[in-house]
């Protein structure tokens, strides 16, 4: 399906029952240590997390050499994907309204069970276009602490999407993460839905952390 740097998604047929899946699995063939510790990490935060508004995931399986793959439900298609597909990439109000709704109350459960996800943008939420239900999903950089400190350098990889995240989520702010970061990140997909087009716009990771 997508290729992003470790992780590649692949649909896939389960032999057992002929059902179809997604899997979330790792790129390189000999895959590092801390890119596997991270799958797991990935797999045990959302299978704590299997409540309506949540991709569900059903396993996390061995292969080759020494990889992982987390399988989980077809869902969908990203918002991405969705607001493409709209009129000037700008979903009407009506439309809008009981999706933001739905969104506020599934990351409120999310926060109550003391996660904070730290990629909250459109390509991480899928919605389903016959019924417009919803999913969260990719919790690889999601953090299992309600006040997190960020002593991120600049030399070292932010994490999270830079036009979404928030100041502090940056690590140039002097100020912990908690978890109104997410709240910050699903305001500009908000404004994006709304508008079209991001509130903010550079054309380098320095510039759009400034």
């Amino acid at each position: 399906i997508c290729e992003s740097n470790p992780h590649v998604i692949y649909r896939a047929i389960r032999t057992e029952d002929g059902a179809e899946v997604v899997v979330k699995t790792l790129i390189a063939k000999y895959p590092k240590k801390e890119d596997l510790a991270g799958l797991q990490r990935e797999y045990q935060i959302t299978s704590e997390l299997q409540f309506e508004g949540i991709i569900r995931v059903y396993a996390l399986v061995p292969y080759g050499h020494g990889n992982l793959g987390i399988v989980m439900e077809r869902f969908g298609i990203s918002l991405s994907q969705y607001l493409a597909n709209c009129k000037n990439q700008i979903l009407p109000l009506n439309q809008f309204f009981p999706l933001a709704i739905q969104l506020v109350q599934i990351l409120g459960s999310v926060h109550e069970k003391k996660i904070i996800h730290k990629d909250l943008v459109p390509t991480n939420i899928l919605i389903e276009p016959a019924n417009q239900d919803l999913r969260l999903i990719d919790f690889s950089g999601s953090s299992e602490l309600l006040r997190e400190f960020q002593a991120t350098t600049f030399s070292k990889r932010i994490e999270g999407s830079l036009p979404y995240i928030s100041p502090e989520q940056t690590g140039r702010m002097n100020r912990d993460i908690d978890y109104r970061t997410d709240y910050y990140s699903l305001g500009i997909s908000f404004y994006q839905m709304l508008t079209g087009q991001l509130p903010f716009f550079a054309n380098d990771a320095l510039e759009w952390v400034h």
